[in-house]
C-alpha cells in the first residue's frame, strides 16, 4: 500500500496530467501551457497558477502571485477579487485574457491530492493507534483479573494447607 502511494505521489510530481479524481472535485481556472483551462482540484499540482473565486475555500496552501504576503492555508476562505471580475471568471473561460488587469492569481505551494492522501494515511494511523490502545487496555484488564484470581487461589490453597 505504501509503495503504491509513493508511486502515485512521484507520478503526480513528475506528470501534471496524472490524477486521482474523486467525487469532491471542484473546478478552478488553472494556467497550463500558457492557456487558462478549467481543471478539477484533484488535477492541480504544486506550482500551478490558479484563480480563486472570492469567498472560495483554498484547495491547498496558496500564495498570491503579486503579493507574497497574501497567503491562504488549506481550508481558509479566500478574499480574492471583486464580484465583477469573479462573475466574468466563473462564467466564460474565453474572457479571462480580456480582463487581465483585474485577475488575482495564486501559486499552489502544495499539491491538493497529496495533502488528501496524507490526511487519509494520518486518519488511518490514528484509528490503528486507538485500536492498539484499546487492545492494550483490554489485555491489562484481563491480566489484572487473572492476577486477582491467582492471588485468591493461592490464599485459599494456603488456608487449606494451614487447616490440615
Amino acid at each position: 500500500m505504501i509503495l503504491k502511494l509513493e508511486v502515485i505521489v512521484r507520478n503526480l510530481k513528475r506528470d501534471k496530467t496524472s490524477c486521482l479524481i474523486g467525487s469532491d472535485s471542484c473546478f478552478l481556472f488553472t494556467l497550463r501551457d500558457d492557456k487558462w483551462v478549467k481543471l478539477p482540484t484533484n488535477l492541480l499540482v504544486e506550482g500551478d497558477e490558479i484563480i480563486l473565486p472570492n469567498n472560495s475555500i483554498s484547495p491547498a496552501k496558496v500564495v498570491s502571485s503579486t503579493d507574497s504576503s497574501k497567503v491562504y492555508e488549506y481550508g481558509e476562505i479566500c478574499k480574492t477579487m471583486s464580484s465583477k471580475s469573479e462573475s466574468v471568471f466563473l462564467t466564460d473561460i474565453n474572457m479571462i485574457n480580456d480582463v487581465d488587469e483585474e485577475k488575482v492569481t495564486f501559486i499552489l505551494e502544495e499539491t491538493p491530492v497529496i495533502r488528501k492522501i496524507e490526511e487519509i494515511i494520518k486518519t488511518d494511523k490514528t484509528r490503528k493507534e486507538k485500536k492498539i490502545s484499546s487492545t492494550i487496555i483490554r489485555t491489562k484488564k484481563i491480566f489484572l483479573k487473572i492476577l486477582i484470581i491467582t492471588i485468591i487461589v493461592v490464599i485459599i490453597f494456603n488456608i487449606i494447607k494451614l487447616a490440615s
